[in-house]
């Protein structure tokens, strides 16, 4: 299992990974009393990667640890340097735009509907957290484009 030295949960909940609502993804879960995506975490850019992006994250290595990640400051990453942000070219159902803040909880916020055509950033990474999130990105949303960029 790998360790995390700085494994800051700023919660850590009472809710067991074999319990969660079963998502399309077998690394994702959903817990319907807070209403968050839970996210398995195998490595550390993915717990890096749910961490900037305020994902409730399952610590697993076939375990039951639940908690909070992400406090803003929480900085012991790598140099952040690209930057990656999302579109897409035909409005988003409302199934997806729920996927979409379920994802990406301290980034995306829909109040009128996800923007048509234009990049939302989801925010600068380093390049193995950002290349692990264009992973993510195309497998949870096909339909939108990611973009990644030097910072």
């Amino acid at each position: 299992m790998s360790t995390f030295a700085k494994c800051d949960l700023t919660f850590v909940c009472r809710e067991r990974w074999d319990d969660l609502a079963i998502t399309d993804s077998t690394d994702v879960r959903y817990c319907p009393n807070c209403d968050n995506g839970v996210f398995k975490v195998r490595t550390r850019a993915q717990f890096e990667l749910a961490s900037q992006l305020g994902r409730c994250a399952a610590l697993t290595n076939d375990n039951d640890i639940v908690g909070w990640i992400g406090e803003s400051d929480f900085d012991w990453m790598a140099e952040q340097s690209e930057t990656v942000a999302i579109r897409t070219h035909l409005p988003l159902d409302a199934s997806t735009e729920s996927r979409l803040r379920i994802a990406f909880p301290k980034v995306i916020e829909i109040a009128n509907g996800f923007p048509t055509g234009k990049w939302v950033v989801i925010g600068t990474f380093s390049p193995a957290v950002a290349a692990n999130l264009d992973t993510d990105i195309r497998a949870q949303f096909p339909d939108l484009e990611v973009q990644e960029r030097l910072g």
